[in-house]
């Protein structure tokens, strides 16, 4: 114990000399009236043939060493704290430039995600599609063809058997691939190939625009028949991308099947008013249509 505190005392006054500000009479051993047992000379016989009184010397160094160690560790803290500790001049700063650098660039790279999640969304414009005809743009009007030559045995049938009157040409087409198709089961009129104020009223034009279908009366006349047949179908306006047709429907497909039409077919069309079976505008007679296949 002795020769480890001469030791820190060694210390303690070679650092004091070194750097020249600091008594070295602040860190001497306490006074030897502190250790009175020290100075006292031990029979070391005496304790190891008695081994209470060993235990009991043992305990009560062990206590004098602490205390010592203790003052001893309080009075060199006050030594260094009145050692002066500063960072020279000329010595380099390094760490604290990097950790400068490194702040700046986490403050950037903060910025730069602020910005990105402050990005306003772009709003996907809706496509909005305008079934009104005046402004959709519509296909040009093509000039309809010549009038063609009613047969005398569609023309008999309308006057004498069905009362019709005020026949008015419509269109001649051929027909296609999709006219004649049991999925599609329709007849395309094209609205920019006919004068559709010539064969249907006021009314009549409310209710195409308006997407309702019109109960109508079709005699079918087959190249080399006798006689014309009677059909019932549906007269509707249909609004296509960038055009409108109209179209025969609802039994369309069964008068294929039932007259053979076939793709490539040229079919005539006249309409007709008749006062059978009731009816509605044109002085109460309802819209009619004849139809004069070519094979």
């Amino acid at each position: 114990m002795v020769l480890n505190m001469g030791l820190n005392l060694e210390v303690a006054r070679n650092y004091q000399k070194d750097m020249e500000f600091v008594q070295v009479d602040e860190l001497e051993a306490p006074a030897p009236e502190e250790f009175d047992d020290a100075n006292q000379a031990i029979n070391f016989e005496d304790l190891v043939n008695n081994p209470a009184k060993l235990l009991e010397w043992i305990r009560k160094k062990k206590l004098e060493s602490r205390e010592i160690e203790g003052q001893m560790r309080k009075k060199f803290v006050k030594v260094l704290e009145k050692l002066p500790i500063a960072i020279p001049d000329d010595e380099p700063k390094i760490h604290d430039a990097q950790k400068r650098k490194a702040d700046a660039s986490l403050m950037l790279e903060d910025k730069k995600r602020a910005k990105k999640r402050q990005k306003p969304m772009k709003k996907k414009k809706k496509k909005v599609i305008n079934n009104n005809s005046v402004n959709r743009p519509v296909a040009p009007r093509h000039a309809p063809a010549v009038p063609a030559t009613m047969p005398r045995e569609l023309l008999n049938a309308i006057i004498n058997e069905y009362g019709g009157d005020n026949v008015v040409w419509v269109i001649e087409k051929t027909l296609t691939a999709t006219d004649v198709s049991g999925g599609h089961n329709r007849l395309s009129i094209p609205e920019n190939q006919v004068k559709l104020e010539e064969f249907l009223n006021d009314a009549e034009i409310r209710q195409a625009s308006n997407k309702e279908e019109i109960p109508v009366d079709v005699l079918v006349l087959v190249m080399g028949a006798e006689k014309p047949e009677l059909w019932n179908l549906n007269f509707k306006k249909w609004v296509m991308n960038r055009s409108s047709i109209y179209v025969l429907i609802k039994n369309w497909s069964k008068l294929v099947v039932n007259k053979h039409l076939h793709n490539g077919d040229t079919v005539q069309i006249w309409s007709y008013r008749a006062s059978q079976n009731g009816g509605g505008g044109g002085g109460g007679k309802k819209l009619c249509f004849a139809i004069n296949v070519l094979q």
